[in-house]
């Protein structure tokens, strides 16, 4: 899979970002955070759809991945358990500069 990039340039959340769940050799997502100044960002994720029209019932929890989660600057971590979705949830530093990014890899069969 090519690099997945979302960018939040306020304190909120970014668009979410599909995972494939059937890639068959293990479920492996590489992720990290980049920004200027100083940040909180928690990397969140869902078990539901992420192609439902209506995302307001969608259910969002922090990744567990510690290091992704109240994250204060640059950090990159890892999901080993399978989840459908994927967004960031910036509580503050999202207006500094260029935003806060996200970039995702997700590795396996087919991708």
């Amino acid at each position: 899979m090519r690099p997945n990039v979302v960018t939040v340039t306020s304190n909120t959340t970014s668009d979410v970002i599909p995972l494939d769940i059937y890639l068959g050799a293990g479920f492996n997502v590489g992720m990290a955070i980049t920004a200027t100044g100083d940040i909180d960002a928690t990397i969140q994720i869902s078990l539901d759809s992420p192609f439902v029209t209506d995302q307001s019932g969608r259910t969002w929890v922090d990744c567990p991945d510690a290091t992704l989660v109240s994250a204060t600057g640059n950090i990159q971590g890892a999901l080993t358990e399978p989840c459908r979705a994927v967004r960031m949830n910036v509580a503050s530093g999202g207006d500094a500069g260029d935003g806060v990014k996200l970039t995702i890899v997700q590795v396996g069969i087919g991708a």
